[in-house]
């Protein structure tokens, strides 16, 4: 499940220990219109309507951010392309 997408790391720090979220919470840091860009996932479930069913579970402060189900193919996706973005851009 994708909870947030943002660019301030503190927020998602600060809502993944509001909600004790634990091994379960994951960040990965990409790049959004040129800037640093921070997504917060949680758990790894074996289809989407385990996903969406997870959903359900959340406290009600998590769900007003309106999280979804995102596959893994596309958060390894988003991360390589970050990753080779900045090795380009390191390039001298």
């Amino acid at each position: 499940l994708q909870l947030i997408g943002t660019g301030s790391k503190g927020t998602i720090q600060q809502l993944i220990n509001h909600n004790h979220f634990g091994q379960k919470a994951k960040v990965y840091q990409t790049k959004k219109a040129g800037k640093d860009f921070y997504v917060l996932i949680y758990g790894s479930y074996p289809s989407k309507a385990a996903a969406n069913a997870e959903i359900g579970r959340l406290p009600s402060s998590v769900k007003q951010l309106k999280p979804w189900a995102k596959p893994y193919s596309a958060v390894k996706a988003s991360i390589q392309s970050s990753a080779s973005s900045q090795s380009t851009s390191h390039k001298g």
